[in-house]
């Protein structure tokens, strides 16, 4: 059965997007390499500018690709990430995976990831995190805290997501909201566990 327009751009977006991905560092240097506007790719690929096939056809030439490169059906890369889940206050293994699209940023780092419904204290963060339906993905490298960002802290027996500040001895928790007034404690009591990267019902980056 022949593909929809609407489903042929999706997979242009993925093909380029795994083009430039796999063949520069950055949608910059890709633009600049070929004399491209940033704002006009950009569009392209969240789907605000139209990925017709004249475009895809007069990108291919551009890039010096075969024919049909951009309409070519996708194959996924996907990278298992472990499921980790609560138990007597520890975070174990479990023999369950997630099939997340595979970015090149994920090779460089330590991820797991939590279920839905596991019991961590996220008062006061934004719904894209604190809801019942994301899928927390988290690194276990990243734990020297830098302001603004998610981590996954262990206080005794239980544990939270915050952004936190860190000040000398002590941590100063923050949530996304004013209503919540920021939380002190010392470095000495606390242990992070891990930083957050996504939450994966959104695909939300942090």
């Amino acid at each position: 059965m022949p593909c929809s327009d609407k489903d042929l751009q999706v997979v242009r977006r993925k093909n380029l997007k795994t083009y430039i991905a796999e063949n520069y560092t950055s949608l910059a240097e890709f633009t600049l390499a070929h004399n491209l506007y940033s704002s006009n790719i950009s569009n392209i690929l969240n789907g605000k500018r139209s990925f017709s096939g004249k475009l895809a056809k007069e990108l291919e030439e551009k890039l010096k690709l075969s024919k049909d490169f951009f309409n070519s059906p996708v194959k996924n890369k996907t990278k298992p990430i472990l499921f980790l889940k609560l138990e007597n206050s520890e975070l174990v293994e479990i023999n369950e995976f997630l099939e997340l699209e595979k970015e090149p940023w994920m090779d460089e780092f330590d991820l797991f990831a939590l279920k839905e419904h596991t019991k961590i204290n996220k008062d006061g963060l934004a719904d894209s995190i604190n809801n019942n339906h994301a899928v927390l993905v988290f690194d276990k490298q990243q734990i020297i805290p830098q302001d603004t960002k998610y981590y996954l802290f262990k206080f005794y027996d239980s544990y939270f997501i915050r952004k936190c500040k860190f000040n000398q001895d002590h941590f100063l928790f923050i949530t996304d909201f004013s209503e919540f007034t920021p939380i002190r404690y010392f470095a000495a009591e606390i242990s992070i566990v891990a930083k957050l990267v996504c939450a994966y019902n959104r695909t939300d980056y942090f």
